[in-house]
């Protein structure tokens, strides 16, 4: 099956048409994992996304309780996206369940849209905070079931601060200033 075939359903070229898609994937790679292969290995450097196009993959995480499995991914599902938008290293590992193809996007040639065909780029960023958005309510969801009382000590408020929330200039775009108001932290 051709890729472009694989790839009408995927979450991230939803509105695209079809040339547009082949436009994005067509200087990308394709890799194969095995089962058990890693794909992404939490600290590795992260310049890319992905799209499984064939194959079931899991997210895992380490803990001091051994691994646990944060979400399963299905054929045409994207991730790495948080690379997108923090430029940090990966924070979990993607392990092979079955025989995977993995569709490779460099970030570099997302940004190239910005400049070369805008609205392919719009559209992919809007499909983006999508994706984003649904698994951050799917978070909020699992959370909740976890039954955690209200004020309850082993539950510390956040007390982290994203360079981004301070003005910081966004190295995706170093010619854009970014001009974010500073937060104003409450208690």
């Amino acid at each position: 099956m051709a890729i472009k075939d694989l790839l009408k359903d995927c979450p991230l070229f939803f509105e695209l048409y079809d040339d547009e898609i082949e436009n994005v994937v067509k200087d990308q790679k394709v890799h194969h994992f095995e089962k058990d292969e890693k794909i992404i290995e939490e600290g590795q450097r992260a310049d890319q996304i992905f799209i499984l196009l064939e194959g079931v993959a899991d997210l895992q995480k380490a803990t001091p309780g051994g691994r646990i499995r944060v979400e399963r991914l299905k054929q045409g599902e994207v991730f790495g996206l948080l690379m997108l938008l923090d430029e940090t290293p990966y924070s979990i590992d993607v392990i092979a369940q079955t025989r995977c193809s993995v569709l490779e996007i460099k970030h570099q040639s997302i940004i190239k849209l910005f400049d070369k065909k805008p609205r392919i780029f719009a559209i992919m960023t809007l499909n983006i905070c999508r994706i984003l958005g649904r698994r951050l309510k799917s978070a909020y969801t699992r959370m909740s079931q976890l039954k955690v009382p209200v004020g309850d000590p082993a539950m510390p408020l956040r007390t982290d601060s994203s360079p981004m929330m301070d003005g910081a200039q966004s190295s995706a775009f170093p010619d854009h200033e970014v001009h974010t108001p500073p937060v104003k932290r409450v208690g």
